[in-house]
C-alpha cells in the first residue's frame, strides 16, 4: 500500500484500502479525469447554448454509425500499435494482445496511472470518443460525418478480415480431416 509521502493522502489511502485492499486504484486520478470530462462536457454545452447551436435529435442511422465509429476509434486509441505513441508515457508494454492488438498496463502512480488505465481501456476511452463525436456533429457536422463514415467503414473492414480469417481456418481444418487428404505443403499466395 502506498504511503502518503508517495503521493497518496491519508484520506485516499483509507478509502482505497477499504475499497480495494488488494489493489491500489488511483482514486484521486480517476476523480480528476472524471472532473475534466464532465467539466469539458459542461463547458461545451454552455458554449453551444450561447451560440444557439442545438444538439438536436440524432437519427437511428446516425446513432449506429456513431456507435461503430466510437468502437473503432476507442480500440485504435487503446489497443493499436499506432496508438502506442499516445499511450507510451502512461503505460508499459506487456505483450501481444488479441489479433493485431497490443497488451499494455498502466504505470506510475496517481494521475499517470489513471491516464494509463483510461488509455488502455476501450470502454473508458469510448466515453471520451463518443462525447467528441456527438459534439462534433453539432459544431462541424460535415467533417464529423465524414470521420464517422471512415471509422465505420474501417470497423466493417476489420470485421470482414476477422471473418475471412475464421473461415479460412475452418475450411483448412475441415479439409485436413477429409479421408485420403495429404498435405503437400503451402498453397502459395495470399488468401
Amino acid at each position: 500500500m502506498p504511503h502518503p509521502e508517495k503521493g497518496m493522502s491519508k484520506i485516499e489511502e483509507k478509502v482505497s484500502r477499504k475499497y480495494a485492499p488488494e489493489h491500489d486504484p488511483p482514486l484521486l486520478g480517476y476523480a480528476a479525469l472524471l472532473t475534466v470530462h464532465l467539466g469539458l462536457v459542461g463547458a461545451a454545452m454552455v458554449a453551444l447554448d450561447r451560440r444557439g447551436i442545438a444538439l438536436g435529435r440524432i437519427g437511428t442511422g446516425e446513432l449506429l454509425l456513431t456507435g461503430v465509429a466510437t468502437f473503432k476509434l476507442s480500440r485504435t486509441i487503446s489497443k493499436s500499435w499506432i496508438g502506442t505513441s499516445i499511450r507510451a508515457p502512461f503505460t508499459q508494454y506487456v505483450g501481444q494482445g488479441t489479433g493485431d492488438e497490443v497488451k499494455e498496463v498502466a504505470r506510475g502512480e496517481g494521475i499517470q496511472e489513471a491516464v494509463g488505465d483510461l488509455l488502455t481501456c476501450p470502454f473508458c476511452t469510448g466515453h471520451w470518443v463518443a462525447t467528441g463525436l456527438v459534439l462534433g456533429h453539432a459544431v462541424a457536422p460535415g467533417p464529423t460525418r465524414a470521420a464517422t463514415r471512415i471509422l465505420t467503414a474501417g470497423a466493417i473492414a476489420d470485421t470482414l478480415q476477422h471473418l475471412h480469417g475464421w473461415l479460412v481456418k475452418r475450411t483448412d481444418r475441415h479439409h485436413d480431416h477429409e479421408p485420403g487428404h495429404q498435405d503437400h505443403g503451402g498453397r502459395g499466395g495470399h488468401r
